[in-house]
């Protein structure tokens, strides 16, 4: 009898798991990330100046290879750059750009300019 119970909830929660992943493949939007990004301090170490950052996808889909660069008015080339591997939907991660000159000084700004959808 213990057989069978088994079965049959090993059987229900296996319909549950397969109706659940056909409802994702139906009903999925297919948004793009929504990635925002935020500049939380800097911080002076050994004459560097450490910008840290968080970087929030706000969005319902993933993003993969999110390249953030920090740019200043005055130059045209990236001031820098960092690459995060994986930012899953819903989710934050952190970030630090090192610089030789103040960021405030500077007018660091931070930008999102690629990413690839997993």
């Amino acid at each position: 009898m213990v057989e069978w119970l088994t079965g049959i909830a090993s059987g229900c929660l296996l319909l549950a798991l397969v109706g659940y992943l056909l409802f994702l493949a139906v009903f999925e939007n297919g948004e793009a990330p929504t990635l925002v990004l935020a500049p939380e301090s800097v911080t002076q170490t050994a004459g560097r100046f450490h910008m840290r950052f968080t970087l929030t996808n706000q969005g319902d889909s993933a993003a993969a290879e999110v390249r953030v660069k920090a740019r200043s008015p005055e130059e045209p080339s990236p001031a820098g750059e960092v690459v995060f591997d994986y930012v899953p939907a819903g989710s934050t991660r952190r970030g630090t750009l090192v610089f030789a000159g103040d960021p405030a000084v500077l007018r660091i700004a931070l930008e999102v300019v690629s990413y690839r959808e997993p």
